[in-house]
């Protein structure tokens, strides 16, 4: 839920777009932890799924009541994804020993591909959809879409849990250099890309 709240206020109308780079830091916790603690750990998350999607398109609402409807079925799908994220870094992890950092970005971008497209295809609300205000880091969208600037953040993400102590692993700041020389390197793309325009 802390997750799924700091992601809601990065989107607007809070806007508080710098919430998003750290907002999947206690997903990440869970993907990295040898084992989930409670009876229905994927309930939980679907829930947490859910609920993020219930406050981010609460504007469904706005035309009709009877919307609420449409809303409810839509966050119920939508909720899915994020235990599925879950579940699925967990395999690359630790049955396949991929490390966090390649893990989670490979999976978070693949399944927001899959939801873009699957069906009719939904894809508001994305994690890269929360940094229109930093056009430096969304310059590489012209590479790889927003898919390429939703790996980048979830790279960092990765790399800011994987630094962070859990269980029997002390403080590892090192894990966060190659997340800076990612981001420095994107902004360098960034910056040169918005100069070459001017």
């Amino acid at each position: 839920l802390a997750s799924s709240g700091l992601l809601f206020a990065a989107l607007p109308p809070i806007d508080a777009w710098p919430l998003a780079w750290i907002a999947p830091v206690c997903w990440i916790r869970l993907i990295e932890s040898s084992q989930l603690s409670g009876r229905h750990p994927y309930r939980a998350l679907c829930l947490a799924g859910c609920c993020f999607w219930l406050a981010a398109l609460h504007w469904l609402c706005l035309p009709h009541p009877a919307t609420g409807i449409g809303l409810l079925a839509l966050a119920g799908y939508l909720g899915i994804y994020l235990p599925a994220i879950v579940a699925l870094a967990r395999i690359a992890v630790h049955r396949l020993r991929w490390p966090v950092m390649l893990a989670v970005p490979v999976v978070w971008t693949g399944l927001e591909l899959a939801q873009a497209h699957i069906g009719s295809g939904f894809h508001m609300a994305s994690i890269a959809h929360t940094q229109y205000r930093w056009p430096a880091v969304i310059q590489i969208s012209d590479l790889a879409g927003d898919y390429g600037v939703s790996f980048v953040m979830l790279f960092f993400a990765a790399a800011v849990a994987s630094s962070l102590p859990l269980e029997s692993r002390a403080w590892r700041p090192r894990m966060l250099v190659p997340a800076a020389l990612m981001l420095a390197a994107v902004l360098g793309y960034g910056y040169w890309r918005i100069d070459s325009w001017q």
